[in-house]
């Protein structure tokens, strides 16, 4: 059975969306553990090294009520430390906010979220020839369409998307060290989260991460 470590739920996202798109995993050998209210969570008892995956889909607060930050340098680093070794972090939808409080968050994913217009369909679209979009056909999708800021010379963009707004990278990984940082703007909408060509490339992207 493999690990994964999910940490959701802010004031804008709910933890009921993240846990219901990823319990398909399940069905492919996935034990998911779930952090939500990070106030009263105590990461260093959490040993990463126990997980093939962690995935980050919150920004940094800690829950709906705590407007907290939980995303230290600290945990940043630990998170560095985890993929530098092999892990493979998947910062997803809102995960993809968190970096606007650590720049050491943001150094390691090499983007933060800049802004979304109103909700719009989203079609989201794979680009490249990377193992990691094998199988997987265009999709579209009521969504808040993400635009973000990218930093990191070394990004492999896998996935693009469109709106009546704009256009804009939608996923792509980078190599660090040994493991594979992995960002994925879809999902603020349960709807998305459960598209059969999004959970396929979710379960690419971890084997494509070495977690799978």
């Amino acid at each position: 059975m493999k690990q994964g470590l999910i940490i959701c739920q802010d004031y804008w996202h709910s933890r009921e969306i993240v846990e219901a798109g990823l319990e398909f995993l399940k069905g492919h050998d996935w034990d998911l553990t779930i952090l939500t209210a990070m106030e009263h969570v105590d990461l260093s008892a959490f040993n990463f090294a126990d997980y093939q995956a962690i995935f980050v889909c919150k920004s940094d607060r800690n829950s709906y009520e705590d407007e907290g930050c939980w995303l230290s340098d600290e945990v940043a680093t630990r998170f560095a430390t985890y993929v530098e070794a092999g892990g493979c972090l998947m910062v997803m939808h809102a995960g993809s906010v968190a970096p606007k409080s650590s720049e050491r968050f943001k150094t390691l994913v090499g983007c933060a979220f800049d802004m979304h217009p109103p909700q719009s369909p989203v079609k989201y679209f794979p680009v490249g020839d990377a193992a990691i979009i094998d199988g997987i056909a265009e999709f579209t999708e009521q969504d808040e369409h993400y635009k973000i800021d990218i930093y990191a010379e070394d990004i492999k963009i896998f996935l693009s998307s469109t709106s009546e707004y704009f256009d804009e990278v939608a996923g792509y990984y980078r190599n660090v060290g040994n493991g594979k940082v992995i960002v994925l703007t879809p999902g603020h909408n349960l709807p998305v989260w459960l598209n059969p060509e999004y959970q396929k490339l979710i379960l690419n992207a971890l084997k494509f991460g070495g977690a799978a």
